[in-house]
């Protein structure tokens, strides 16, 4: 339901410029479809429905809920357990060719394990620097920031406010909430393959049976 909600508010300028007064919600959780088209729901879901009511009231749009068989949704559930347990990494030879290509020299690997690491000193879970890449220090290094999905946006922020030189990979999707902030930067980009014949799935997505994600990697080197 939280989801259902963050999508709404991340949608709402195109709703609102398309002039869309009745919309169709498609979704595999059943709760979720059922709670909606009935607008009520249990006392741990009742305070997200009513938000969600509020919100589709303020935008003047009327909603419906469909619920969609499992099966016919596992790219967008495999994406969902990717959010979770993204632990993929970009193929060695393929990082060299990049490196290579940029005539760039990594002093900093934010986003790491020891397992897939790209550089000498890492962030990451038992790392000897800071197991949070986030709370390092970036100025004065050249940094690699290859973050989970969901520390895009945070990793760009940072980047900006320390004024840090930055080799940051990320899939190509268009109209993600971190580009407008990203065309704020001083940067160059290249977009190269398919994430699918670079990255390699760690252990947790192999766990967690989550596909690797979609479309194109994009190489941003982010001067400051």
């Amino acid at each position: 339901m939280w989801a259902i909600l963050q999508s709404l508010i991340h949608f709402t300028p195109t709703l609102s410029s398309n002039h869309i007064s009745k919309l169709l919600l498609r979704s595999d959780n059943s709760t979720s479809v059922f709670n909606i088209n009935r607008w009520h729901a249990g006392t741990n879901l009742r305070r997200l429905l009513t938000k969600i009511w509020r919100h589709m009231k303020a935008m003047k749009v009327q909603m419906k809920a469909q619920l969609i068989p499992g099966k016919k949704n596992g790219r967008a559930d495999s994406l969902s357990r990717l959010e979770r347990g993204g632990d993929y990494q970009i193929r060695q030879e393929a990082f060299r060719e990049l490196v290579k290509k940029i005539q760039v020299k990594i002093t900093l690997d934010a986003f790491a394990t020891a397992w897939n690491k790209k550089a000498y000193r890492w962030c990451g879970p038992r790392s000897h620097i800071n197991e949070d890449g986030l709370q390092q220090p970036w100025y004065g290094e050249t940094v690699l920031a290859h973050p989970p999905i969901p520390l895009i946006l945070p990793t760009i922020r940072k980047t900006i406010l320390e004024q840090a030189r930055v080799l940051l990979l990320l899939p190509d999707w268009k109209g993600q909430i971190w580009e407008p902030l990203l065309r704020e930067t001083n940067h160059v980009e290249w977009t190269s393959k398919n994430l699918s014949d670079l990255l390699i799935p760690g252990p947790l997505m192999k766990k967690m049976d989550a596909c690797l994600p979609p479309g194109k990697l994009r190489a941003i080197l982010i001067n400051p």
